[in-house]
């Protein structure tokens, strides 16, 4: 909400498919945003994810490929004429215990780049990729830098990624387009990771959603006025009523009529922002505060 970004890439997600993570999404969802997540399915931990304004249409693309080393999801966003496809990629660590390996992501990922790198449209593969690319002496990075090398991508990342050090979180692009510019890494102090920050002119920024609503002017309403009218009419002559079919059509009309009279409903076009149920008048503040500092 800060930053007013428009779409949003999470890795390691903790999410599952049941219902009580479903129940979770919705309230971390901001008003006017979608949530599009691949959970990890068998075991805990991992999953990744797009949030991203409502607004754009999301394609999923690559639905039955998976592989043993990462996890992905692929999606384009289209809006206004404009795309982009963005990949979005956790690589766990190896260790003994899920047997994983480098040879074997490169492997892997190199089949999945194989068909990205041909594909039309602007193309951004993002996420946590667990390589120390900022270390020359890194064997395993090294040979993540000739694989992408080969399929002629480059990364934008240049700065530490990790609050012990390192750069894992990664931006990568065709080397021939302009798409990513101004990255930059900064703190959200939500994690061991920071966040990667950049801009892309191949996706027009949506504006926020629009809608028609209908309200009546309530406080506007003559009270004393109202409540003489409403002696005065006919709903509160019960004798002449035979039976409660007739009676409770008779409350609805003269309620009905009563307020169009007093206020009559009226439309209007309004902008749907995103809601922060958590800003406090504390929060603001404090955020004053800092900007002063």
């Amino acid at each position: 909400m800060d930053y007013n970004i428009d779409v949003l890439a999470i890795t390691e997600t903790w999410l599952q498919a049941d219902i009580s993570d479903q129940l979770t999404v919705n309230d971390i969802c901001p008003t006017g945003f979608a949530f599009h997540h691949l959970p990890r399915i068998h075991s805990r931990g991992g999953g990744v994810a797009l949030l991203y304004k409502s607004r754009f249409k999301l394609k999923k693309l690559s639905p039955n490929i998976s592989f043993k080393s990462f996890e992905f999801t692929d999606c384009t966003l289209l809006y206004a004429s404009t795309s982009l496809r963005m990949v979005v990629v956790y690589r766990p660590p190896p260790s003994q215990k899920n047997r994983l390996s480098v040879t074997l992501f490169l492997d892997e990922f190199g089949s999945l780049l194989e068909k990205l790198v041909i594909s039309n449209g602007p193309l951004v593969i993002t996420g946590d990729f667990n390589f120390h690319l900022d270390n020359p002496s890194d064997r395993a990075a090294a040979r993540f830098r000739v694989l992408l090398d080969v399929f002629d991508l480059k990364q934008h990342v240049k700065d530490s990624t990790r609050k012990s050090g390192h750069i894992l979180d990664l931006v990568i692009t065709r080397s021939g387009d302009q798409l990513v510019r101004n990255a930059r890494v900064s703190d959200p102090v939500i994690s061991d990771h920071c966040a990667v920050r950049w801009e892309t002119s191949c996706l027009k920024k949506p504006g926020f959603e629009r809608k028609s609503v209908c309200f009546r002017k309530l406080r506007s309403i003559d009270r004393d006025q109202f409540v003489q009218d409403l002696r005065d009419s006919s709903l509160m002559n019960h004798q002449d009523f035979r039976d409660v079919s007739a009676l409770s059509d008779c409350y609805d009309n003269t309620l009905r009529s009563l307020l169009n009279q007093y206020s009559p409903v009226k439309k209007r076009i309004i902008t749907i922002r995103p809601a922060a149920p958590w800003y406090s008048d504390n929060i603001k503040q404090e955020k004053a505060e800092r900007r002063k500092l």
